[in-house]
């Protein structure tokens, strides 16, 4: 079994000397990621905004692959005017196209809790993510412009 070593860079450099037996190259991606990940949450929950890199080396020393990870929590307070509605709430005819895909967004959202699905979970939250940062960005945008 392959043997891969991983270099850790936070700010401080930490040399993997000793390294892992893993099956192959997907299987050091898939433990970098998971890694990676732990690192990053561990930091965030420290109240730090980590930037973490890790370089994944093979048993001859030659980098194989390098994963970066940047953690920052972004809050935005939304304006009751501009948080999106439940689907079903608002006459569609009324909204605006981010609001209206919002809407789509949401209820993808209940039909994939239907179908149980973890990774289209995920990417359906990110999708409402972007809508509602989309809208903030158009509200905020909106309150900074003064009538003369």
């Amino acid at each position: 079994m392959p043997r891969f070593f991983f270099d850790i860079h936070d700010g401080e450099t930490i040399h993997d000397e000793e390294g892992h037996n893993i099956a192959n190259l997907d299987a050091a991606r898939a433990h970098v990621r998971h890694a990676l990940s732990e690192m990053l949450a561990y930091e965030l929950r420290q109240g730090n905004t980590p930037s973490i890199r890790v370089h994944v080396r093979n048993e001859a020393g030659a980098r194989v692959l390098t994963a970066r990870g940047r953690g920052e929590v972004l809050i935005d307070e939304a304006p009751e005017a501009v948080a999106c509605t439940r689907v079903g709430e608002v006459d569609s005819g009324t909204l605006s196209p981010l609001d209206r895909a919002a809407q789509h967004a949401m209820a993808a959202q209940k039909a994939i809790d239907a179908d149980g699905s973890a990774a289209l979970r995920h990417w359906a939250d990110m999708l409402v993510w972007a809508i509602e940062r989309a809208i903030l960005r158009r509200a905020n945008t909106a309150s900074r412009r003064k009538p003369e």
